[in-house]
């Protein structure tokens, strides 16, 4: 497989893209002291290598009937039989939103919590086994002040589709007006209900060693350490998973030259205030299941246009 090596400048342009796949070319252009034509020619080359493998929505799995989100870090023993056993019990729970492959046969899972089936999660780590257990660990997700509407909901649909989809295509699509399209985009963004990123093929790239570089925080420390992160570690080709990140944790993917480069990266976030644990994985593929949120969407759309249409039906019965 031939591999695309990266420079600093595509290295700026996934950054921004990783904390924002909306951002425009102009917007990046003016970032990173290019012409919009020369950032939009060097996107589509990393999409076109497969090192953008997709642009990505994320949603608060809160709006869509969840209660909370956790993510499994497991040594495999027998990758078929293991796996295939800790599917079908996190099936039982909830819904896988990633998983992933790391390098010493390790198995990552990202998976939403049913509100019905919280109080069985603990019962998790006896299933898969405490020898096989790296880590485990509960994402707190913001709060969400406002639920999404029925628009807000057709608005995601689209974007699961398409995250960098035009406001006028989706006013299209959507029978509504353009002003109202943004008006609502900006709102679920303002609360915590949308957040937009990109996956990259790790295997695309070739040059630097790829890995994950996690840190568990201190209450509070979220925001003050990821500016930190950004400040710091500008020498670094680093992109920001908000993807996976939350208050209690960041994760970081890192480009690093050779292991020397690595090390340095891993204890100038170990000496920032606020971080209490750092771990390094080396992952060799993801796997983004958008086809969950897509049903919990669809879900949602049709509760929303029941109980308006109940609310119409009864209204007209009091009347």
């Amino acid at each position: 497989m031939k591999r695309t090596t990266l420079d600093e400048l595509d290295g700026k342009i996934l950054r921004s893209l990783s904390r924002n796949c909306r951002v425009s070319y102009n917007s990046l252009g003016s970032e990173i002291g290019m012409t919009a034509k020369s950032v939009k020619a060097r996107v589509k080359k990393m999409q076109s290598s497969g090192v953008i493998d997709r642009f990505i929505v994320k949603v608060n799995p809160l709006v869509l009937g969840y209660s909370k989100v956790c993510i499994l870090v497991l040594r495999i023993n027998s990758k078929a039989a293991d796996e295939k056993l800790i599917r079908r019990s996190l099936s039982l729970l909830g819904d896988i939103l990633n998983t992933g492959q790391v390098l010493g046969n390790i198995l990552t899972f990202k998976f939403a919590v049913k509100k019905e089936a919280e109080e069985k999660l603990e019962l998790l780590v006896d299933v898969i086994g405490q020898d096989q257990l790296i880590q485990n660990q509960t994402v707190v997700f913001q709060n969400v002040r406002e639920q999404p509407t029925y628009i807000d909901f057709k608005i995601m649909r689209c974007l699961i589709d398409n995250p960098r989809m035009e406001i006028s295509d989706i006013a299209e699509k959507i029978s509504m007006s353009s002003k109202t399209v943004a008006r609502r985009l900006e709102k679920m963004i303002e609360n915590d209900v949308l957040d937009f990123t990109i996956q990259i093929n790790f295997t695309s790239i070739g040059g630097y060693i790829v890995s994950v570089v996690s840190a568990n925080l201190e209450k509070g420390s979220h925001t003050k350490v990821l500016e930190r992160s950004y400040a710091d570690l500008e020498d670094s080709f680093f992109v920001y998973s908000p993807m996976l990140s939350q208050q209690d944790v960041i994760y970081w993917l890192f480009f690093s030259k050779d292991v020397f480069a690595l090390d340095s990266v891993i204890k100038r976030i170990e000496s920032y205030q606020g971080v209490k644990k750092v771990d390094v994985l080396i992952p060799i593929n993801i796997e983004y299941h958008k086809e969950v949120l897509i049903k919990e969407i669809e879900r949602k759309l049709v509760d929303k246009r029941e109980g308006s249409l109940w609310v119409k039906e009864n209204s007209n019965v009091v009347a």
